[in-house]
């Protein structure tokens, strides 16, 4: 009997350390709420034995209340392996470092991953703040230059249209540097080689 028990005990314990696996690198899945509201992290693991120890830090230190966890294990089909997902649901600011830990006791394994928060939100929002300010400025600028500009034309022409004018009420405008040539004298003129 004791043959018995001491074989079945042998069996066991070899086909216990037959059935390990190694999960693999955790994936983490940020989905930021709205402004100050409620981010969700998705963490997964797959294919390791037994089902492994799954936590949660935040800022690397704190461990979220138990209630904000949940968590799914799955043994894969014709396998003794484990799928493992952990949802926390939790209400914090967007600079924050979320880290998902999955540990395998029998391997002495622990594998980790971190979601580190977008840090530039707020930058991000006073660049657009800026850009929207200059974007606004330069359209101001082009318009008072477009508007100095046809001013200005404006000006050109009406002084043109006076002279005009002018010219055609006075004969003052002889030394204006007009010249007017009649096309009968342009051809009675006698050719010159120069």
């Amino acid at each position: 009997m004791t043959e018995t028990w001491l074989g079945a005990l042998l069996f066991s314990l070899t086909s216990v350390a037959s059935v390990q696996g190694h999960f693999s690198q955790p994936t983490l899945l940020r989905v930021n709420g709205m402004d100050g509201g409620e981010s969700r992290f998705v963490c997964n693991s797959s294919g390791g034995f037994p089902a492994p120890s799954i936590y949660w830090l935040v800022n690397h230190t704190q461990h979220p209340p138990e209630t904000l966890v949940t968590t799914y294990i799955n043994t894969l089909p014709q396998t003794e392996l484990y799928n493992i997902t952990s949802v926390l649901s939790i209400n914090i600011s967007a600079d924050t470092a979320v880290t998902c830990v999955v540990e395998n006791n029998l391997l002495n394994e622990t594998l980790k991953t971190t979601s580190c928060g977008v840090r530039s939100s707020s930058s991000v929002v006073r660049l657009s703040e800026h850009m929207w300010a200059f974007t606004t400025a330069l359209c101001v600028i082009v318009f008072l230059l477009v508007a100095a500009s046809l001013r200005f034309q404006k000006k050109l022409d009406r002084d043109e249209e006076r002279k005009r004018h002018r010219c055609r009420d006075d004969s003052s405008c002889e030394g204006s540097g007009m010249i007017v040539l009649d096309l009968e004298q342009w051809a009675s003129l006698p050719e010159t080689d120069v």
